[in-house]
């Protein structure tokens, strides 16, 4: 791997690769660095992500052995990197807090809904003001170890085991939204069911972690904020991939992570700014 010159996370990377590797996290080995030259020489994990595993076909049997896989890796990702985060310098000062939440969504804002969509937002203080509440109930919940894009393109199969890749986002943050990011995946859309299922087994294995939750409701509540924040993240880095990057390939994505913000402000009374915009945008996928 080489990155840019003006990379400022390409130390963080290596840190994070150790660090995930020493707590037993299976990352791609790191066999050579040149910091100046900000090169890496690294163990190749193969080309068969989940994602691609899906897109070839997969049985019902075999999405619920890895999907079980993957949620076992999460929780173990979150509870020990939560318990030895001091141990990792970029973690020190990277925590998913209010304004990394703002950020996103105002990301979410430029990049999809008045760039991609073009959409003529009416009221924009009543947009941010929604964001605003969206971000302070979030915002509260306790800090785990957060990959902050944990998604089926970014979990290998190889040699039979999962390795997790782009982690240089890892940061402090809450559970929920890593798993709203696989759980309501814009690249693979699992049925509800099972959604449903994962979500249960990821409180059975959080249990048997040590990691007590009195109250589900407010668990499942939680969760279903931390889904909306991340579908409007993911919808924005689509829309900034396609747009300003070039990478048209992203825009198929974009339908289903609008059905999944769609459905789930249908489903709700607190954000009625932002599904009516929704709603109205879409008719048009």
């Amino acid at each position: 791997m080489v990155s840019p010159a003006e990379d400022g996370g390409f130390r963080d990377y290596i840190d994070i690769a150790q660090f995930l590797k020493r707590i037993g996290v299976n990352v791609p080995e790191i066999y050579f660095a040149n910091l100046q030259k900000k090169f890496l020489l690294m163990e190749d994990v193969g080309d068969e992500s989940l994602y691609l595993k899906f897109q070839k076909g997969i049985s019902e049997e075999e999405t619920m052995f890895w999907y079980r896989k993957v949620v076992e890796t999460l929780v173990y990702m979150q509870v020990e990197g939560g318990k030895k985060w001091s141990d990792c310098p970029p973690l020190h000062h990277r925590k998913f807090d209010y304004h990394a939440l703002r950020w996103e969504t105002e990301y979410f804002q430029k990049y999809f809904l008045e760039k991609y969509c073009r959409v003529s937002i009416p009221n924009k203080e009543k947009l941010e003001q929604e964001f605003r509440v969206l971000a302070e109930k979030v915002s509260k919940e306790p800090y785990y170890f957060m990959h902050r894009d944990f998604q089926s393109q970014n979990i290998m199969i190889h040699e039979g085991n999962l390795r997790i890749l782009d982690f240089q986002g890892g940061r402090r943050g809450l559970l929920h939204y890593d798993l709203a990011s696989i759980l309501k995946d814009a690249y693979v859309v699992l049925p509800k069911k099972l959604q449903k299922y994962l979500l249960n087994f990821y409180l059975e294995k959080l249990t048997e972690k040590g990691i007590r939750i009195d109250d589900y409701g407010q668990f499942y509540e939680t969760f279903t904020l931390a889904g909306l924040q991340r579908n409007m993240q993911a919808l924005g880095a689509f829309s900034y991939l396609s747009l300003v990057k070039g990478k048209i390939w992203f825009r198929q994505f974009i339908p289903s992570g609008v059905n999944y913000l769609n459905q789930t402000l249908k489903e709700r009374r607190d954000f009625p700014f932002l599904a009516s915009l929704i709603e109205k945008i879409s008719r048009l996928f």
